[in-house]
């Protein structure tokens, strides 16, 4: 009869547990999913993303962008 009772405590522990968490990340999806500024938007099918010039493959633009702000730490 104990052995019910503390498989019950650790079910309803673990039912607790997952809604907060399920609490939480709904919180944490609600907050961010929204476009942040200067966002890029990249095509998963192509890996290209849209820039002011013309379609740029990713993983360039992604390398640029990151030398650009290594750039502006340093500075």
């Amino acid at each position: 009869a104990q052995s019910r009772g503390s498989w019950r405590l650790v079910q309803e522990g673990l039912w607790h547990s997952n809604a907060r968490f399920t609490a939480s990340m709904s919180r944490i999806m609600e907050e961010y999913s929204h476009p942040f500024k200067d966002d890029i938007l990249v095509s998963t099918d192509t890996l290209t993303c849209d820039t002011p010039d013309r379609p740029k493959q990713w993983e360039r633009e992604c390398q640029r962008r990151m030398l650009k702000t290594e750039e502006n730490i340093e500075a």
